[in-house]
């Protein structure tokens, strides 16, 4: 027996029984595909909706997606084309962006307390590092120079 789960959220649709349709397909259909909950589910035609009205509503204006938000390869691989970037906040979320195909020239690092092998990694990758101290500055400016003399 399922329990009711309330209104269909603005942006989707129910069938003739109620159930509602994500992408277009029965979510008690996913469900069972999938073998049980909970699951994630997402309409990549919402998301691309959904960045299409940022872009419209903000002209010019760069479009980042914190990874830390929701790190689900999947998606991250959807949708890294089509943003002006994306942020992340520890060594993971960077070998998840680059792995899900994200340009490491877009990606930009932040968040304190960076381990020297996240700052070399990002150094490494050509990433955008912001630095949240002068330790972590001194840091980096040492992995850079280790950088350059391993590529030269």
């Amino acid at each position: 027996m399922s329990k009711p789960m309330g209104p269909i959220p603005a942006g989707y649709a129910a069938d003739d029984d109620g159930m509602l349709l994500i992408g277009g397909r029965r979510a008690d259909l996913l469900v069972e595909e999938a073998g049980d909950t909970p699951l994630f589910v997402y309409d990549l035609g919402l998301v691309r909706g959904r960045i299409a009205r940022f872009r419209t509503a903000f002209p010019g204006i760069d479009l980042h997606y914190a990874v830390k938000a929701n790190p689900c390869r999947p998606l991250l691989e959807q949708i890294a084309g089509e943003l002006d970037g994306l942020d992340v906040a520890s060594g993971g979320e960077l070998q998840l962006a680059i792995a899900a195909g994200a340009d490491p020239g877009r990606i930009s690092f932040a968040g304190p307390g960076k381990r020297d092998r996240e700052l070399a990694a990002a150094i490494d990758h050509g990433v955008t590092l912001n630095c949240e101290s002068e330790g972590e500055v001194e840091r980096a400016l040492c992995d850079a120079v280790d950088h350059a003399l391993r590529v030269a």
